[in-house]
């Protein structure tokens, strides 16, 4: 067993420290099992990670009684989510200890609680696992009964970089080590005993580390796609007989085109005449869509809730479609009679150019996104080619399919950087959305030609009905989400921090949240104040009563021209974490820290001392003599106070006390 702290870490530091356990194996080869000791500090507390420890004790066990093909390390990290958001200290301070001279791999069990179902996690921002690694992971999940959840339309977000939450997976991955995340997701599980999933995941494991008896593979092959339909198991496909696919069915489609020279001759002819019609439809569809997205905004504005679509991102875009769509058909009825096409071979010619663009484009984005928009090329082409209409109908009402299931994929994600591209991001965005959704208001107005109507009949008001009911849909769904409340069933989040800054004797009480906060009260020591209604997401009120938190001692021993200071802080209750800066009147150089330092501008330096200090902290400074300093000491209390409270009618509250002093001391 071998244990690291984190005493020398640049990047932070921790009371927590590193874990590792190895089980030598018959191949060299290292299957690395990592396993984070903590566990995100807004977590429920049947969320502490404990199944993922036992995991790994299980595992350990398993494989000392039987030798593994692989070398088998386990790292237990402590500090994992310490520093919060884009850090991950105790995956850093392994990154940077950590240097294999044989091939490797690494599982991260990031296993909360006993999983009813695993998310497999295979990529990072701008990068993903190998085929190899992945493909063996879903095999041995299979072969054990254990129930897994892997969506192909993760490894075009992991390769656009468009994953919003910073994982740990992605640094290994740019370190160049095979990397998977295997996390729990799904309800808690009730039907099976702990022991029952343990037993599958370890079963898992040995059947993983059974499957390369003579080692890893060499390669690293990114460029897959992953096919995930309802109903069957995955199917992991090299990007090179994708494309290969993607090429034959390319020239099937150029094949049959030229079997069929005169109605591409007739497609090509009403394109020429009519051409000057296509820029205006992308123009006039651009604009629409800019438009929505400005009404979007106002809505959010009037409901003073800037995050309010992350909560219904899927109404938010059906809004957005139903203004495209009223405001098309509107267009539609104002310009029929201006020269624009009356043909309808030429809506089918332009949806079918449209759709090869919208291929084109995407696959230029990211080729693992094309395939879906086969579906619809597919579609259209037999559809003009079938002479009955209600054949027609069927097809060109069958060609969105695919890119509605694509839609419906990408809205499930809850990736709120992706999800802002389509609505509200005003050039990329709209095009994107132009391209996408134009050849099926095209296949509409195609529709529309296949009906010849009498006038004074009913299908002479087809357009009139579309847009009534369009332009319906769009109001009854913007006065929905006018007065949509996403915590009616839930509370809603509050954070209620106090800050305390000894040094000017003020303490203030800001209350904020996502939403406007409404009605609520506060209570101290002063007794009750006045009720507060507001419609602001913010509230500060100033509070009296200014406490000490901290009591700080210190001694010093003097040699050369230096002296060391050490320095015993007494905080007052638990504090969950310590900010602490020397700084000085002139620029000088810290020479010595029991935490890690770093420069933080002239004459400063930030000091590093971590969550969960103890309540008599030592700190130990070596500095030159010809200085006066100040070291400005910040501490974040999770609990709240005492003589506070706070009453709303929908609040969960997240408290925190921010207590601030500075030690002014000389040597």
């Amino acid at each position: 067993m071998k244990k690291t702290d984190f005493s020398k870490a640049a990047g932070g530091h921790s009371f927590s420290c590193i874990l590792e356990a190895s089980v030598p194996g018959r191949s060299s080869n290292t299957l690395i099992v990592v396993i984070p000791l903590n566990h995100d500090d807004q977590a429920p507390p049947d969320e502490d990670g404990s199944f993922g420890i036992a995991c790994g004790l299980a595992l350990l066990a398993s494989f000392q009684e039987n030798a593994p093909p692989l070398t088998v390390r386990m790292v237990f990290l402590g500090g994992e989510f310490e520093s919060g958001g884009e850090h991950f200290l105790g995956t850093e301070q392994f990154l940077k200890t950590y240097f294999p001279e044989e091939r490797s791999c690494l599982l991260y069990l990031n296993l909360k609680r006993v999983p009813s179902r695993i998310t497999l996690r295979y990529g990072g921002r701008g990068t993903a696992s190998p085929l190899w690694l992945l493909r063996a992971v879903i095999n041995s999940l299979t072969a054990s009964g254990v129930q897994y959840t892997v969506r192909g339309i993760d490894l075009p977000v992991y390769r656009a970089g468009l994953e919003i939450a910073k994982r740990p997976l992605g640094e290994y991955l740019r370190a160049g080590i095979p990397a998977l995340t295997l996390e729990t997701s799904g309800p808690p599980e009730s039907g099976q005993p702990p022991g029952g999933r343990l037993r599958a995941l370890v079963e898992g494991a040995i059947r993983f580390t059974d499957s390369f008896p003579s080692g890893l593979p060499e390669d690293w092959d990114r460029h897959y796609v992953l096919f995930t339909l309802p109903f069957f198991p995955p199917l992991l496909v090299s990007e090179t007989a994708y494309l290969a696919v993607l090429l034959a069915f390319t020239f099937a489609i150029l094949a049959f085109a030229a079997f069929r020279i005169p109605v591409l001759k007739k497609y090509a002819a009403t394109l020429r005449r009519n051409f000057w019609n296509v820029p205006f439809f992308i123009a006039a569809a651009f604009l629409i869509l800019l438009g929505s997205g400005y009404l979007l905004d106002a809505l959010l504005a009037i409901r003073n809730f800037p995050d309010l679509w992350m909560s219904a991102p899927a109404l938010f875009f059906l809004l957005k479609l139903g203004v495209f769509l009223s405001a098309a058909a509107l267009l539609y009825r104002v310009g029929r009679r201006l020269p624009f096409a009356k043909k309808g071979t030429f809506y089918t010619a332009a949806a079918l150019l449209f759709t090869v663009l919208c291929i084109v484009v995407v696959a230029c984005l990211n080729v693992s996104f094309a395939y879906y928009f086969l579906w619809p090329l597919i579609c259209i082409v037999i559809g003009s080619i079938v002479n009955r209409r209600a054949l027609k109908v069927l097809f060109f009402g069958l060609s969105p399919l695919s890119v509605a299931l694509l839609l419906a994929e990408v809205f499930s994600l809850s990736e709120p950087r992706l999800l802002s591209i389509f609505l509200f991001n005003k050039v990329f965005g709209n095009f994107l959305f132009t391209v996408i959704v134009l050849p099926y208001l095209l296949l509409l107005i195609r529709i529309r030609f296949l009906f010849p109507f009498r006038r004074g009949s009913l299908l002479s008001s087809r357009s009139f009905l579309f847009l009534i009911l369009t332009l319906a849909g769009s109001v009854a769904l913007a006065v929905v989400l006018l007065f949509y409340d996403p915590y009616a069933r839930r509370p809603q989040p509050v954070l209620a921090e106090q800050i305390v800054d000894y040094d000017r004797r003020t303490r203030t009480l800001r209350l904020s949240s996502p939403a406007p906060l409404g009605e609520f009260q506060i209570v101290d020591t002063g007794g009750l104040h006045p009720v507060v209604r507001t419609n602001s997401r913010q509230y500060l009120i100033s509070l009296a009563d200014v406490k000490d938190y901290i009591s700080a001692t210190y001694s010093g021993t003097r040699f050369a021209a230096r002296k060391n200071f050490d320095f015993v802080l007494r905080f007052l209750g638990s504090p969950y974490k310590v900010n602490a800066v020397i700084s000085a009147n002139a620029d000088f150089k810290l020479y010595d820290s029991n935490f890690p330092v770093q420069k933080a501008g002239v004459s400063r330096y930030a000091i590093s001392i971590g969550i969960n200090p103890p309540q008599d902290l030592g700190l130990e400074l070596t500095l030159p003599m010809d200085r006066d300093y100040r070291l400005e000491l910040e501490v974040l209390y999770k609990t709240a106070a005492p003589d506070i409270g706070i009453h709303g009618d929908n609040f969960s509250l997240e408290n925190r006390l921010t207590f601030r002093k500075t030690i002014a001391f000389t040597p």
